[in-house]
């Protein structure tokens, strides 16, 4: 039986038609515009997925390569640097070799002595280069420069190495100190002594002084406080008959240097917050990466609990430690070993007392890869010395351990100004390692530039293949789509053709 079909069907039905083939339309229309064939997620759930993937990965590799480079502007900064640096160096060995010259009188060194004071000073400035508005030499302290102008001391006598000198005030001009009198530094009095800064063509008596710690000298505008650290500390008095040094008594050199005021890596500071009437000290061995807190929590019998904590106290890690017998008791740690010295040894440590390991950190790492990373900077002291006052150290600067560069430049200087051939002879055998420990650096800093190379080569191509399958997720095959878009823009027309042929409407349609 035959059903008759009413007007609202029929209207309805031609209506849904013309709206869905409509849709498609613009749909396809939308992809022609963006020239993407996928323009929300219910287009390609996922394949939607897929793209907000594929757009996380290159917005990472686009930062790789922003971090890729700034570490290129810093390592071509520093090794720019160290290339002048090694040239300054090579004509500093060239005056030396003059100085070390058995023919030259006084007043020829004196005008060596100016050309090196010179290349002093432009070592200084290319130590404290910036790039990008920052230091390149000071560590994370890259908003100050890495090295300032100053003063250190010189002697060729082993018997007083382990005197440490703490200067203050100010010359222009080199200072030799001659002991008249035997003894030793600590000695009360101590021995005599006269300074000339004219290398000896007039001499002045010295003084001492006490501080109520050390002895003090006074040298008319330097003061030198002298810190003994052991009991080499005999000094000899020379023969004011004789000219050179050359086993001739104790002599000292004031010479011009420069201070390295950034931060190192090899530093490890220890706070105790000891318990109630403990004496415990604790010093540190090993590389930490970061700050650790540690607390003894209790003893009983030869062992020890105690607990240390990586996130500034939030959470703690416990662990026990044996301490019987004398000696140091030795908690270990991520990264290194806390070492308590405790006078009450073998006795219990002081449960309660607790220590905050702080590392001195002055690398700057930039993440260059999704596992790859590159120190960018340099720690001056490492690099060229110079003179360094640790952290909480009382006895002031102290030349940096290892080869270093100002400290043998201001030797060449203080030698050339008080006309000692000896004296340069020595000093250009160890410029000689300088150049090579610079040379050392610069091929380190070689082989970064090297790897970011490298991994630029590997981030352009990670980012060309994440773009070519993110292009074939979304973006639109334009004949394929000019195809379906004319096959829609037909099909519409033909729904409209006979929506219109069907709805003409008359008196007889409503009987």
């Amino acid at each position: 039986m035959a059903l008759r079909i009413s007007q609202r069907q029929m209207y309805t039905t031609m209506v849904y038609g013309m709206n869905s083939n409509l849709s498609s339309l613009m749909d396809l229309h939308a992809q022609n515009t963006t020239q993407k064939k996928v323009n929300k997620p219910s287009d390609d759930p996922y394949g939607s997925a897929q793209i907000l993937q594929s757009h996380n990965t290159l917005a990472a590799i686009t930062q790789y390569q922003d971090n890729l480079n700034m570490a290129k502007g810093w390592l071509n900064t520093a090794d720019g640097v160290l290339e002048q640096v090694q040239e300054q160096l090579v004509e500093l060995q060239g005056i030396l070799q003059q100085g070390a010259n058995g023919t030259l009188n006084d007043e020829q060194r004196k005008n060596l002595a100016f050309k090196a004071r010179g290349i002093l000073d432009q070592l200084i400035n290319l130590a404290n280069t910036k790039f990008s508005d920052r230091h390149v030499f000071a560590g994370h302290k890259t908003d100050q420069p890495a090295y300032a102008r100053s003063l250190s001391v010189t002697t060729r006598d082993a018997n007083i190495a382990d005197v440490d000198f703490k200067i203050s005030g100010n010359t222009d001009h080199s200072i030799v100190v001659q002991f008249t009198s035997g003894g030793y530094v600590s000695d009360t009095p101590p021995p005599a002594f006269r300074y000339s800064d004219d290398a000896g063509a007039t001499w002045k008596t010295g003084s001492w002084t006490n501080n109520g710690v050390n002895n003090v000298m006074d040298c008319g505008g330097v003061q030198m406080e002298a810190f003994v650290n052991g009991s080499a500390e005999l000094v000899t008095s020379v023969d004011p008959n004789l000219e050179y040094e050359n086993n001739n008594g104790t002599w000292l050199y004031i010479k011009p240097t420069a201070v390295y005021l950034g931060d190192t890596n090899d530093t490890q500071v220890v706070q105790l917050y000891p318990a109630a009437g403990s004496t415990g000290t604790g010093s540190v061995k090993g590389a930490f990466s970061q700050d650790v807190a540690v607390r003894l929590d209790e003893a009983s019998g030869a062992e020890a609990r105690y607990s240390y904590s990586l996130d500034n106290g939030r959470t703690w890690t416990s662990a026990t430690v044996n301490y019987s017998g004398a000696g140091p008791v030795d908690l270990v740690l991520p990264g290194g070993v806390l070492s308590l010295n405790n006078p009450n040894f073998p006795t219990p440590p002081d449960p309660g007392e607790q220590y905050m390991i702080k590392p001195y950190r002055a690398d700057i790492t930039l993440n260059i890869g999704s596992n790859a990373s590159i120190v960018v900077n340099n720690v001056g002291k490492d690099v060229f010395g110079g003179i360094y006052e640790a952290p909480f150290s009382q006895e002031g600067a102290q030349p940096a351990s290892g080869i270093n560069m100002f400290e043998v430049v201001g030797e060449a200087i203080a030698f050339f100004e008080s006309n000692g051939q000896q004296g340069c002879q020595e000093t250009l055998a160890k410029l000689e390692k300088v150049m090579e420990h610079v040379v050392g650096y610069r091929t380190q800093n070689g082989a970064k530039v090297n790897q970011t190379s490298s991994i630029e080569k590997q981030l352009e191509y990670l980012q060309y293949d994440e773009e070519g399958r993110l292009s074939t997720i979304e973006d639109a095959d334009l004949s394929e789509l000019l195809t379906k878009l004319s096959q829609q823009q037909l099909a519409y027309n033909t729904v409209l053709k006979s929506s219109s042929m069907i709805m003409q409407l008359s008196l007889v349609n409503f009987l």
